[in-house]
């Protein structure tokens, strides 16, 4: 079903969870990833208020199908026969007419630097959390170091990733990772996040 491993980049471990594509799912909890019970990850981002900036998207479930424009340029989807991919869509009807009926989406950011509102952001240095896909399989990433953007796309490109099939999620004080009763908060602040990314 899934498996855990750490992989090196030249400037971060990578703790990485892989999945098949039909074993995860959204789901809003508005509480710490630890205190929710799931293995998984957190999700996109959000505002200050606590209003939810991303896709996050389950089929059959109630949960977010719209984003904010300037906080989404990039979504990652698993359609109902188990294609992956990354494309732009700001909600699941525009999703759904590129690729097809879906199973699951979430909505982050690329790697592109006129999609960081602030330059600051791109070159600073942060925990850093992304869902990727790499052998027909989802990986949930999480950075054990603090690191830039630029960074990050030394490290996985060094790990064998494609950028184009990459989200970059919400990160620093929210990035969370639990898995097999371990808990993985590099921050330590154990924040309440809205959504997070479960195993099932």
């Amino acid at each position: 079903m899934s498996r855990f491993k750490k992989k090196a980049g030249k400037h971060s471990i990578y703790r990485i969870i892989s999945v098949e594509p039909y074993h995860i799912a959204t789901e809003y909890i508005g509480k710490s990833l630890f205190d929710s019970g799931h293995d998984g990850v957190n999700g996109g981002f959000f505002s200050r208020s606590r209003d939810v900036l991303n896709i996050h998207y389950t089929k059959g479930q109630s949960v977010n199908q719209t984003s904010q424009p300037n906080v989404n340029s990039w979504t990652f989807y698993i359609t109902d026969d188990e294609q992956m991919g990354c494309t732009n869509a700001l909600t699941i009807s525009e999703l759904e007419g590129k690729v097809g009926q879906v199973y699951f989406a979430v909505g982050g950011k690329d790697f592109n630097r006129d999609n960081y509102k602030y330059g600051g952001k791109y070159f600073s240095k942060a925990y850093r959390t992304l869902i990727a896909q790499q052998d027909q399989k989802v990986h949930l990433i999480q950075t054990v170091k603090k690191v830039t953007i630029p960074e990050c796309i030394t490290d996985l490109n060094i790990m064998g990733y494609d950028l184009n099939t990459i989200v970059n999620l919400d990160g620093g004080g929210s990035s969370q990772m639990a898995y097999n009763s371990y808990d993985y908060d590099p921050s330590g602040k154990k924040r309440a996040v809205p959504f997070i990314i479960k195993l099932k």
